[in-house]
């Protein structure tokens, strides 16, 4: 690795460009009114971890992107703890998971990792830059459509139509959310008993961007992204195929 461009891009010097994946970092933000630059932060880690060093790619799905940019894991030949470089991101606290659907059979160690960073306050969860959103604050939650979310709370409705599945959560005696599973995404759900249709009265988490439909929402891609927090750490990669 000869450069880092910003917090996704890296260069090589056989002038290839690898892009991150698996990864969602924060943008510039302000907390308690003081600006934050995190590119700054993150860029300083990966050169750090990174710059000068000798990594292998490990592709899941398309190998580049339209540009032209390798897209995979990267890890570090000499780097004594092992894992990728997005494993020691998401472990200092520094990017949430964000899976592509083709690399999706990657996440439950990310998000084990993700976890783990969560609870002890790592990086950005510490600074307040990260956050688990509540399903029940629908005011909170419509400031934020457009952006990448963790939303958790207690299902409670599940409607089946056409094969999809749509689950409601409801706030102050009307629905603050819902999360939208397809007809196609719903096949990729290891078993009916562990499909969408059967979260009524559970409690998960939710990971992707906020859209609006009637409403603060969420479109589901693939299983991974539901972590069922209430059934005997049944966890959301298990309920995959």
């Amino acid at each position: 690795v000869v450069e880092i461009v910003e917090p996704q891009l890296l260069v090589l010097d056989d002038a290839r460009v690898v892009q991150l994946i698996g990864l969602r970092f924060p943008q510039f933000s302000l907390h308690g009114g003081v600006p934050i630059n995190t590119d700054t932060i993150i860029r300083e880690t990966l050169v750090q971890h990174a710059l000068g060093k000798k990594i292998k790619l490990k592709h899941a799905g398309r190998k580049t992107d339209r540009y032209g940019r390798h897209l995979a894991f990267v890890e570090i030949e000499d780097h004594a703890r092992g894992g990728s470089l997005q494993t020691r991101l998401v472990d200092l606290g520094l990017a949430q998971v964000d899976m592509p659907i083709e690399a999706r059979g990657c996440a439950p160690n990310l998000l084990s990792e993700e976890d783990k960073a969560r609870k002890k306050g790592a990086g950005f969860w510490g600074r307040g830059l990260f956050a688990v959103r509540i399903t029940k604050d629908e005011a909170v939650l419509r400031g934020l459509i457009g952006t990448f979310q963790l939303v958790e709370g207690e299902v409670t409705d599940a409607a089946e139509a056409r094969g999809g599945v749509t689950l409601t959560f409801r706030g102050k005696g009307k629905s603050s959310f819902s999360v939208i599973v397809d007809a196609r995404t719903a096949k990729l759900f290891k078993t009916p008993a562990l499909g969408p249709a059967r979260l009524k009265g559970r409690t998960i988490r939710v990971r992707g961007w906020l859209i609006y439909r009637k409403g603060p929402a969420m479109q589901i891609a693939y299983p991974e992204q539901i972590e069922i927090l209430s059934v005997d750490g049944i966890e959301g990669a298990q309920l995959s195929k």
